[in-house]
């Protein structure tokens, strides 16, 4: 039903799939930081991107996210609590992810 709703959007099946993989990806950190070799494959695609982005592209996929994510932001936008709390999740989960591929890069 999601595929096609988001073919409905305009979305064609790669971003869709890619989308979902960026979502369930991300609240694979909400526990917090694993760093198995799995977890570090999790953490390119809770942010979108693979092993073969440079550093650039993955800090600029990053700054991205956290900016539809910063509550900051959402807050000046006036939404409500419960959406602020889950985007207060949401970037918590980027970060993580950030942090385990910089320190695996060393960046």
């Amino acid at each position: 039903m999601l595929a096609d709703i988001a073919h409905r959007l305009g979305f064609d099946q790669t971003t869709f799939k890619q989308l979902i993989d960026m979502v369930l990806n991300q609240s694979h950190f909400a526990a917090g930081q694993p760093s198995t070799e799995a977890a570090l494959d999790d953490a390119y695609k809770a942010l979108g991107v693979t092993k073969d982005h440079t550093d650039q592209e993955i800090k600029r996929a990053y700054r991205k996210l956290i900016s539809q994510y910063h509550p900051d932001k959402l807050i000046g936008q006036g939404l409500p609590e419960d959406m602020i709390a889950l985007a207060s999740e949401k970037a918590k989960e980027i970060q993580l992810a950030h942090d385990l591929i910089e320190r695996h890069r060393k960046i």
